[in-house]
């Protein structure tokens, strides 16, 4: 049915997230397989890796319910945000801090993850969560309207921060011990990442005419020095994960390569 279909991460994530579910919605599996989800269903996985190597105690079963979550909600939340109503429905319902898996959220996939994310979001963060998350919809505006490619690359980096800073408001009632040095790594590598996504999404922009700039040679060539830049740095910084960080760079150029 679908090309990764058989990759491990798919069950994993699937009941992650089936474990925090008690009403009728949509097929969790069945969204999940989709190829689009194919670099965001190891970041439960990831995230845990990062916590063991700065040896942060934490609660593995809620982490990892928790960024499984987030990860299959922020991809399908970007692809539909060109879509005026549906992005509001969703800033609407963020903005509520109620769940409410009502008839519409139980037929939209979007709609019933967003509110799966709302249910996992401690009370009392709830507003740190929902500011942060909002920075991150506001950087993905900015990145969407750069002018230049000094821009965007500044903006990439932003996004990258933000989508950090989410992920560790949502998991930090989860941590205790050695969190600083996790959280700085953490929004390091994911400014790396959000780069590495532009190096390979931004002729797919360019083409759909996402971008108010077309990128010459040299804008390619300043992308990739920047992403090739932060990727050396955290390299030489952290050494002990240069491992999981060459199996992240296969899995995406995998990606890439089958699409």
């Amino acid at each position: 049915m679908y090309r990764y279909a058989s990759d491990a991460s798919v069950s994993r994530v699937t009941r992650l997230i089936k474990s925090e579910i008690d009403t009728e919605g949509p097929c969790i599996e069945a969204l999940v397989s989709q190829d689009r989800f194919v670099t965001y269903r190891g970041m439960d996985r990831r995230v845990c890796t990062l916590l063991d190597y700065f040896h942060v105690s934490y609660n593995q079963m809620e982490v990892g319910k928790k960024v499984a979550i987030f990860s299959i909600w922020i991809k399908s939340v970007d692809d539909m945000m060109d879509e005026l109503d549906s992005r509001d429905e969703v800033i609407a319902r963020i903005k509520n801090r109620q769940v409410s898996f009502d008839n519409e959220a139980r037929q939209d996939s979007t709609l019933f993850l967003t509110e799966l994310l709302k249910k996992k979001i401690a009370p009392e963060n709830y507003d740190s969560v929902c500011s942060v998350l909002f920075q991150h919809y506001y950087a993905t505006q900015e990145e969407k309207g750069s002018r230049s490619m000094a821009e965007y690359i500044q903006s990439s980096k932003h996004v990258g921060k933000t989508a950090a800073e989410v992920v560790y408001k949502l998991i930090e009632p989860d941590l205790s011990g050695n969190q600083e040095k996790f959280h700085i790594f953490f929004s390091e590598a994911c400014e790396l990442a959000d780069l590495v996504d532009a190096c390979f999404d931004i002729k797919q922009d360019v083409e759909k005419g996402a971008l108010p700039f077309r990128p010459s040679w040299k804008d390619m060539i300043e992308l990739y020095a920047a992403t090739a830049k932060a990727g050396i740095k955290i390299a030489l910084n952290y050494p002990g994960l240069s491992v999981e960080f060459l199996k992240s760079i296969r899995r995406n150029l995998r990606h890439i390569i089958h699409q």
